[in-house]
C-alpha cells in the first residue's frame, strides 16, 4: 500500500484521451483530483495494478466516479483491466453505475483441477461479451491450458454472474447518487 505521501496512480494524456493507472490498495484512503481530467473526452481507468479494494474503497471509487461525471457531463467513463476480485466488488455496486460508466475489459479467473494453479491472464471484452449475448448465447471466455501442468484449465466463476459487469449500464439503476 502507497505511504500517505506517495501518489497510487500515475497520469497519461493524448489528445481527448486522459488515462489514469492505479496501482496499489483501494480502501479508506482512496482520493484522485478531479483536475487531473480538465479537458478530457474520454477517460480510461486503468485497473491492472490494483491488487485489492475494500467495501470503504468500492465506495470512494464508485463516488468518484459519480463526481467526475457531475463536473464532465460530456466525458466516456472506461474502465479496463479489472481483475477477478474487483469484478466480484463492482458487481455488487454496477446497478449504481450510469451509462457513461463502461467497464471494458476484465481478467477472467482459471483454475487448473490437476496442479491447481489459477491463471487471471485473460483478457475479456466487453465487444465479446455483447457478441454473445447479440447472438443469445450464453458467454464462456476461450478455453486455456495450464501453463504448468498442460492440461486444461475450468473457468472459476458462474459465467452468467461474473462478466455481468460488461454490460452496459442501463437507465434503470437501482438506488440513487
Amino acid at each position: 500500500m502507497p505511504r500517505a505521501s506517495e501518489r497510487f496512480y500515475d497520469v497519461m494524456k493524448s489528445g481527448d484521451l486522459t488515462e489514469i493507472a492505479l496501482n496499489g490498495h483501494i480502501g479508506h484512503e482512496f482520493n484522485v483530483p478531479l483536475v487531473e481530467f480538465a479537458g478530457a473526452r474520454i477517460l480510461r481507468v486503468n485497473m491492472h495494478k490494483v491488487g485489492l479494494i475494500t467495501s470503504e474503497g468500492t465506495r470512494l471509487f464508485v463516488k468518484w466516479l459519480w463526481e467526475i461525471e457531475r463536473s464532465c457531463s460530456d466525458l466516456k467513463l472506461q474502465i479496463e483491466k479489472v481483475s477477478p476480485i474487483l469484478v466480484r466488488q463492482f458487481n455488487t455496486v454496477r446497478g449504481h453505475w450510469t451509462p457513461n460508466i463502461q467497464v471494458t475489459t476484465v481478467y477472467a479467473p482459471f483454475f487448473c483441477e490437476g496442479c491447481e494453479y489459477e491463471d487471471h491472464s485473460q483478457l475479456v471484452t466487453a465487444q465479446e461479451y455483447a457478441r454473445s449475448v447479440h447472438e443469445h448465447e450464453d458467454f464462456m471466455p476461450k478455453p486455456i491450458i495450464c501453463p504448468k501442468c498442460h492440461k486444461p484449465m475450468e473457468l472459476d466463476c458462474d459465467p452468467e454472474k461474473y462478466f455481468v459487469i460488461l454490460k452496459r449500464a442501463d437507465s434503470n439503476r437501482k438506488g440513487s447518487r
